[in-house]
């Protein structure tokens, strides 16, 4: 079973400004190219799935900057319900695992049973989608496990990562978030303390 989806956007923006001195002047002539694909395959024992998101920018007019590739998202995943087994290559951006943004990498997960799950990332951090190189100088490594739900109205989630730059350590936290829910209302506890440098870096409620 083979599924695939996606969207295009092409757009044109130009933008002039006129001075006395020099009179007309353009000063942006640009092309926007945007795209949004996504492919899954169901097999017996798996289902694939791939993914990108970015885009390209053309620039006509000349001195305004060039043209500009960016690459949001690009990976392929894969799962396994009835083993547990789910991974994936390539970037991707995360806001959870102690991972706060994009980065270039790999992930494995093991799902054990309903109420506990494990995963393991690394890969090389991405400060911008414009990033389309792997940078050497950083690295990523990590664990995480979701535990829950509890009595029917918590979960919990636990991460140790670490990261370098420059061949120094740069964070070496760890850190969680609590999920307690109820019919009408939630609430969130989230904290990451880094034990390398012996400071909180955030907690909220």
């Amino acid at each position: 079973d083979l599924e695939t989806f996606g969207s295009l956007y092409v757009g044109y923006r130009q933008e002039s400004q006129v001075l006395d001195a020099v009179g007309a002047e353009t000063v942006d002539s640009s092309l926007y190219t945007d795209a949004f694909t996504e492919m899954r395959l169901r097999t017996p024992s798996a289902i694939w799935r791939t993914h990108f998101a970015g885009g390209y920018l053309h620039q006509f007019a000349q001195g305004a900057g060039g043209d500009d590739t960016r690459v949001s998202s690009m990976f392929l995943s894969f799962e396994q319900p009835e083993r547990g087994f789910a991974g994936s290559v390539g970037r991707r951006s995360r806001s959870d695992a102690g991972v706060l943004g994009r980065y270039d990498g790999i992930e494995l997960g093991y799902r054990g049973a309903d109420r506990w799950h494990l995963g393991v990332l690394a890969g090389l951090p991405v400060d911008s989608s414009r990033t389309n190189s792997f940078g050497e100088d950083r690295w990523l490594g990590g664990v995480h496990a979701e535990f829950g739900p509890f009595f029917e109205s918590l979960d919990v989630g636990l991460y140790a990562v670490g990261q370098t730059a420059s061949g120094l350590l740069d964070r070496a936290a760890v850190g969680g978030e609590l999920r307690f829910f109820r019919p009408g209302w939630y609430g969130a506890l989230f904290f990451d303390y880094d034990f390398h440098f012996q400071d909180l870096n955030l907690i909220q409620f």
